[in-house]
């Protein structure tokens, strides 16, 4: 387009423009129906579950988990295993070991009271109220066999 500056208007100017712009968008844009037939238009959508890697381990567990609550060495030894399969933590592990030395006895009730008490650290305290909550999903998940 060639602008003339002595003759043309500043409107006359952007009118040109605006008409020379809305050729170039006819010939190059698509019209809105082909736009809208998007190729992922056909696909069907579908929704899927697949299981966590930490829930079939769970799941995996129930064969050692059974009775790991009768005497401290069954209990070590799901402790051990549970951190092997890195469903806790070394932290964990070690709030492990401490509960088999001072719990009274290998229960869920023994353990949340320990949890509670003035004499360890609030750290302690802590990794021990969430090694109990995963051992009572663990125990959940599996059909209440930890005993």
């Amino acid at each position: 387009m060639l602008i003339n500056n002595n003759q043309d208007s500043l409107s006359q100017v952007l009118s040109k423009r605006y008409q020379e712009n809305q050729i170039y968008l006819n010939k190059t844009a698509e019209p809105l129906e082909e736009t809208s037939k998007a190729p992922y238009s056909h696909h069907k959508i579908e929704d899927s579950f697949s299981l966590s890697q930490d829930y079939k381990k769970i799941k995996q567990a129930k064969a050692y988990i059974k009775d790991a609550l009768k005497d401290t060495p069954s209990f070590l030894a799901l402790a051990d295993k549970l951190q092997k399969e890195d469903l806790i933590s070394q932290q964990e592990k070690i709030a492990a070991d401490f509960l088999a030395k001072k719990s009274p006895s290998l229960s869920f009730e023994d353990f949340e009271a320990i949890s509670k008490t003035q004499n360890i650290n609030l750290e302690m305290q802590q990794t021990i109220r969430n090694l109990i909550q995963k051992l009572q999903m663990i125990n959940y998940l599996n059909g209440n066999i930890l005993a």
